[in-house]
């Protein structure tokens, strides 16, 4: 709020992955590990992330959590390799998904992502929410990851601008 617009194509997240992320590109870590610089980036960022506490305002509803990972997904599949789908939902269906993974074990939230992967709404620690927008408050600033580059800062509103990308494509569909 405040700022001028900030846009991302598929997704936004604040926690865990902010972290992967500032891990995975630090030159120094993808010298010295090479191809297993993700793995390596995963396994620091679980045991450094830290919880956060947050408010989720959408409607006339305010959810108060603590997390560990908030994505707000502008597609039906997520997870990068893990090639995790949201059941229900289509590229342009003009609805944002937000899933909200708050601080259990890792276990805990493989379950939970699984089950709502599989359909469920709420599970084990997981939720997911189908939106327009998203208002997220917090008390200090967080770093947020838009497509993967850490350029955004909570607090931050979530809106779907409606045809604000234009895709070509060739008219031949065998090109």
């Amino acid at each position: 709020p405040g700022s001028r617009p900030r846009y991302f194509v598929h997704a936004a997240t604040v926690g865990f992955n902010v972290r992967f992320a500032e891990l995975a590109t630090k030159s120094s870590i993808r010298r010295r590990y090479g191809r297993f610089t993700y793995a390596v980036a995963a396994s620091r960022a679980l045991r450094e992330h830290e919880p956060f506490e947050c408010e989720l305002r959408y409607g006339d509803t305010v959810d108060r959590v603590t997390l560990a990972q908030l994505s707000i997904i502008n597609a039906p599949v997520f997870g990068g390799a893990l090639d995790l789908r949201v059941p229900g939902t289509r590229i342009d269906d003009r609805q944002l998904v937000v899933i909200a993974l708050e601080q259990r074990s890792l276990w805990r939230l493989l379950l939970g992502i699984a089950l709502t992967t599989a359909g469920r709404r709420h599970a084990s620690g997981v939720h997911m929410l189908r939106l327009a927008n998203l208002a997220v408050h917090v008390e200090r600033p967080m770093d947020v990851a838009l497509d993967g580059e850490i350029t955004a800062t909570l607090p931050a509103d979530f809106d779907v601008a409606a045809d604000a990308l234009r895709v070509i494509t060739p008219v031949d569909p065998d090109l």
